[in-house]
């Protein structure tokens, strides 16, 4: 499905309400949502690292998620947007960090435990998710999820709005952007 809003989202994204001038784009995509996802990541030139690694990463690589280091001016950064926006490809970041430092931040949270002890994937890296998850955290989870990220951009439930979470004070902002015509 192709978005309308590709120029719009593409502006927001650098344009983050935090860490202007200093941070970098990100997007974490979820393969395992669509198979153009996979297939355009093995012609992409740019950074990018699957956040799992060794014989997870090898079986699991057509689903596993990816962190890819965004250009504004790029044909992949396009292609994401037009073809996943409103399909729940994944989750948007400005952060001044490297893809590395990254990649390591963001495998802490691949695993959850139930009350049960029993590990669980979390697929925080889904919008619908992480919409659901932010706003339940305390401070220190909120922090802790944070790390060296600025701010998270993720595409409402229809598509026609990019939300953004930071931190100010340590407290959860939410902003909406309206990406329709009014």
């Amino acid at each position: 499905m192709a978005s309308p809003h590709v120029d719009k989202v593409i502006r927001r994204l650098w344009r983050s309400s935090v860490g202007e001038g200093t941070a970098q784009v990100y997007v974490i995509l979820d393969a395992a949502r669509n198979k153009q996802i996979y297939a355009a990541l093995l012609g992409l030139k740019g950074e990018f690292c699957c956040l799992y690694r060794g014989e997870m990463a090898e079986r699991l690589a057509h689903v596993a998620p990816y962190l890819v280091k965004l250009q504004e001016d790029n044909a992949f950064t396009k292609q994401v947007l037009d073809s996943g926006w409103g399909d729940n490809w994944g989750i948007f970041l400005n952060a001044p960090a490297s893809l590395r430092d990254l990649r390591n931040h963001f495998r802490r949270f691949l695993v959850v435990y139930d009350e049960s002890a029993k590990s669980l994937y979390f697929r925080y890296y889904d919008p619908r998710v992480l919409q659901a998850f932010l706003p339940t955290c305390n401070t220190e989870q909120l922090l802790k999820f944070f790390g060296p990220v600025d701010s998270y951009l993720v595409e409402s439930d229809r598509g026609d709005r990019l939300i953004e979470y930071f931190l100010t004070d340590k407290k959860l902002i939410q902003e909406e952007t309206v990406l329709t015509e009014t």
